[in-house]
């Protein structure tokens, strides 16, 4: 088998290539960098200021935990801890998060909501 400068350059051409095309389709399926500041915090949720409010601080700041799906249940009681990204606006509840996952903790924040009262027998 000979092998050529020509046929060396066609090689090196077609996995430049292949490697570029593998970048892209990686890239492509990626998903997207959140924009806005890293939040953490752990802590008692708390009735913001205006209604249907909830919020949380961290580092000084007070954060809008309404948009977090699914809802933190206040009636729980618990502390939780929450990670996520705050964007740029500013509701009345405070800053508003664009993302966020949180998990509940053991930290006893309020009583729990009492249990319905069991049907008569």
């Amino acid at each position: 088998m000979r092998i050529t400068s020509g046929s060396v350059a066609a090689i090196a051409f077609s996995i430049a290539v292949c490697v570029s095309c593998s970048k892209k389709q990686e890239e492509a399926k990626a998903p997207p960098k959140p924009v806005g500041e890293t939040v953490t915090a752990i802590g008692c949720p708390a009735a913001g200021p205006a209604p249907n409010c909830l919020t949380i601080k961290s580092k000084g700041k007070v954060y809008d935990l309404a948009s977090i799906s699914p809802p933190v249940d206040m009636s729980k009681g618990v502390g939780i801890s929450f990670r996520g990204h705050a964007g740029t606006e500013t509701t009345a509840c405070g800053i508003k998060l664009i993302d966020g996952k949180f998990d509940y903790l053991g930290i006893q924040c309020a009583a729990p909501a009492p249990a319905a009262p069991a049907p008569p027998a």
